[in-house]
């Protein structure tokens, strides 16, 4: 897809958007890609479902808005009928948001089924996109898969393969979440649109999260940079300390970049840049092994979150400075709830205007 092309598919879809008051919101939890299944070997929501069930009630409690960002359900792969026999809580859930007045669904790649003609009213409202209204800019959520014109055009070809051919014979998907190339594409397109526009554009697709445009790699090697610019003017005990932390970070990061070398991801920068514009964000997916993660904003704040064990298993790491660790549980639960990184929308939003466009 040219870039042209890209940019008039994004215009159109945002000015089609509608349109809801942040401030009226209150708080708000975006989760995107949990792709649940029948509960069997090819369910890739299964093995955190707990933790997802968890962290909803969590949400439900406190009186967030839950915006559901596309892929919630695999119809690729499973019969909508199968998938809400097997996760009877899940949807129990969704209808106390939804009586409540704070859920808002968005369709993805894997679930536009739920919008074909003839495949009955949905349970919810759906949408392909929602803009939310803040003071001092805007904010334009979507799945991400129209920068794709296969999911665009041969969506219904992709779920045939996957159901009847690549499911029976315990196939995993392969979809743009498993192409770091194809990641690349979806995230330099949005990125150039949202900086053009200069709004912040919250997506889903990939997996993987993002926070002020960068992975946690990018965020990791940012903080190198900062402390060592830092550095030469610090007095010789906070050197000694600042060295100590560098390297911590360091490791982190060459055991994240190991992590993805494994699997054969590319672990090259996104956004060649001198100044890269804080307007990309995503808040990843809860079905990965390190945990579920998600991003909640308010009028004032946003922030990336991870949900884990209380065993200590799979832990996602973070030493960047001013991340204070908030644990949601605290009632015996075995679940925690992370801050990994949050910041004022208002900076955000000034970055977005002095450098965008």
């Amino acid at each position: 897809m040219k870039a042209d092309e890209s940019l008039g598919i994004l215009q159109a879809l945002y000015q089609a958007s509608p349109r809801l008051d942040l401030d009226r919101l209150g708080p708000v939890v975006i989760m995107s890609d949990l792709h649940l299944g029948n509960g069997k070997r090819g369910d890739d929501f299964r093995q955190n479902a707990e933790m997802v069930l968890y962290s909803l009630r969590y949400y439900l409690k406190r009186g967030f808005t839950l915006v559901l960002n596309g892929d919630i359900e695999d119809l690729y792969r499973f019969e909508e009928r199968d998938i809400r026999r097997t996760w009877p809580e899940f949807y129990r859930i969704l209808d106390s948001f939804h009586n409540a007045g704070k859920l808002c669904k968005i369709v993805g790649n894997h679930d536009l089924e739920l919008t074909y003609t003839g495949a009955g009213a949905p349970a919810y409202p759906l949408g392909e996109s929602l803009r939310l209204s803040h003071a001092h800019g805007e904010i334009f959520i979507f799945h991400g898969h129209q920068m794709s014109r296969y999911d665009r055009e041969y969506n219904a070809v992709a779920a045939f393969v996957l159901r009847y051919l690549a499911t029976p014979l315990g196939i995993k998907n392969i979809t743009v979440a498993q192409s770091s190339t194809k990641r690349f594409f979806v995230e330099k397109h949005v990125y150039a649109f949202a900086q053009q526009e200069r709004i912040l554009s919250i997506i889903g697709h990939t997996h993987r999260p993002l926070f002020e445009s960068m992975s946690k790699i990018d965020s990791l090697r940012f903080e190198i940079e900062l402390l060592c610019r830092q550095y030469p003017k610090m007095a010789e005990a906070k050197r000694r300390k600042t060295a100590v932390r560098i390297a911590a970070i360091k490791q982190e990061m060459n055991e994240a970049v190991a992590r993805r070398k494994q699997r054969g991801e590319s672990v090259a920068s996104l956004y060649h840049e001198n100044l890269l514009v804080p307007c990309l964000f995503n808040p990843g997916s809860p079905i990965g092994k390190r945990g579920c993660t998600c991003l909640e904003l308010d009028a004032e704040r946003i922030g990336l979150v991870t949900w884990q064990r209380t065993d200590g298993t799979r832990k996602w790491r973070s030493r960047l400075p001013g991340k204070k660790r908030k644990i949601g549980g605290g009632d015996g639960t075995p679940f925690l709830r992370h801050v990994i990184k949050e910041e004022s929308l208002s900076y955000i939003f000034s970055r977005i205007a002095l450098l965008g466009g």
